[in-house]
């Protein structure tokens, strides 16, 4: 798929803004990962969940 194929999210510009870093997914850039790291949100889920 091209560049100009790959859909966007329509709140894109908000997870850039929050660091994401995005990769390609079933004609979608999807937001991966954020500064804060998996473990960050692994902790946060197990203690507030």
């Amino acid at each position: 798929m091209t560049g100009d194929e790959t859909k966007h999210l329509p709140l894109e510009d908000l997870h850039r803004a929050a660091g994401a870093r995005f990769g390609a997914f079933a004609g979608w850039s999807m937001p991966l990962t954020y500064p804060a790291g998996v473990m960050k949100e692994h902790l946060h889920t197990r203690e507030h969940a």
